[in-house]
């Protein structure tokens, strides 16, 4: 892998030794997509959820090393320490002991992080199965950095990435989209408002051997004011919650409430031609079409604008699209009304219901400054069986 630096904030030498000897005895042992599908079945990070714990336990009940670490760092299963050590070894069962990555409790060892697997990638992320250890690799305190899940996976694997670009990735979390393009990026740029999620980012980063990923802590595009790039990556929150909660999931009442601020952010930090692709869960009342949900928050990102540059309008006219809404179960490819929307894979589509949505801020002449930024919607083919063609909403 191409080494590319880990900017703001720095991992400790002995924390990042620790880090590199786990990395080098996981990859020992082949520990990654393909070794915990054979073990386990699975095809994304939450097929294994609390009900299907156990016999997720059971089923990887051998001695082999492999079987050993999908329980220990996957699993999340406390082992023996002799089992440990025929995994890492004395010397690095006693290093990562000692750098907070481990700990002995009631004559077991237990990993205090657990570690996901995208790609080549290693990434460690707070526990699913037991509380989360807040003082885990010696990361500061904060709400916890949630595994890389369904949402996670398919964004990554839908994300257009070209070579020597400047790329953004909002709400990184354990950094897995930052480090999954950063072998082709020019250069890429974390943000996580979590000071937890960022310090963590900066750990993956030295578990993968990956430098020159600037991680900055901050709101947004709040650390990044004044730069631009060629693509920027989102995965917000979006959970509808009355109640604020964790930064992980909180996405407000309707989901959208972080979403809707990367939107209105992309015009002022997108190079001309620039793209931008996240991925988000909307919730809709009862009557209400997709159409009209996202014709709902543009209307609300446009009141808020404080230029007041020309209203988005309704229009069939086919454009290059920014915003392409992938039904669930539905095609890679969307259209509306003739317009080339951003193609995306089929894994993009998510049988739980995640909408793939992508962007792009496009060149046209109408423009006084040149560029503007143009989302557009294309609607779910249920959806334009009902109410005819997909309609494209052009911003201005």
């Amino acid at each position: 892998m191409r080494a590319v630096g880990v900017g703001s904030g720095k991992v400790n030498v002995q924390r990042a030794a620790a880090l590199q000897a786990l990395a080098a005895a996981l990859r020992r042992v082949a520990y990654g997509p393909e070794r915990l599908r054979e073990c386990l079945g699975v095809r994304y990070p939450d097929d294994v959820g609390l009900l299907n714990h156990a016999p997720a336990v059971a089923r990887c009940a051998g001695s082999a090393a492999a079987d050993i670490a999908a329980r220990l760092f996957y699993l999340e299963n406390p082992e023996s320490p002799a089992a440990v050590r025929r995994l890492l070894g004395a010397a690095d069962t006693r290093a990562l002991t000692e750098a907070g990555l481990l700990r002995a409790a009631a004559g077991r060892l237990r990993a205090r992080l657990r570690v996901d697997v995208h790609g080549g990638l290693l990434l460690l992320a707070d526990r699913r199965f037991a509380a989360p250890d807040a003082t885990a690799l010696g990361l500061p305190r904060g709400d916890m950095v949630y595994p890389p899940g369904t949402d996670s996976v398919m964004l990554a694997e839908a994300v257009p990435t070209r070579e020597g670009e400047r790329v953004l990735d909002l709400c990184t979390g354990s950094g897995i989209q930052a480090l999954q393009v950063a072998p082709r990026a020019a250069g890429v740029t974390a943000v996580d408002i979590g000071l937890r999620a960022a310090a963590l980012a900066r750990c993956n980063a030295a578990l993968n051997g990956i430098v020159g990923v600037t991680v900055r802590q901050g709101d947004l595009y709040a650390p990044v004011r004044g730069e631009q790039f060629d693509l920027v990556i989102a995965n917000p929150p979006f959970v509808p919650a009355r109640r604020r909660g964790p930064a992980y999931h909180s996405g407000g009442p309707r989901g959208d409430r972080v979403l809707r601020r990367v939107v209105a952010g992309l015009e002022a930090h997108l190079r001309p031609g620039g793209r931008a692709i996240a991925i988000s869960h909307l919730a809709l009342r009862r009557g209400e079409t997709l159409q009209s949900a996202v014709g709902a928050v543009a209307a609300r990102l446009r009141r808020s604008r404080a230029d007041r540059r020309p209203r988005a309008r309704y229009t069939d006219r086919p454009r290059r699209g920014a915003i392409a809404v992938c039904p669930r179960g539905g095609p890679g490819r969307v259209r509306a009304r003739g317009a080339r929307l951003a193609r995306l894979p089929a894994s993009a589509t998510d049988r739980r219901g995640c909408r793939a949505v992508a962007g792009r801020r496009a060149r046209t002449a109408a423009s006084p400054r040149g560029t503007r930024w143009r989302p557009a919607l294309a609607s779910d083919p249920a959806l334009a069986a009902a109410t005819g063609d997909g309609e494209e909403l052009v911003g201005g």
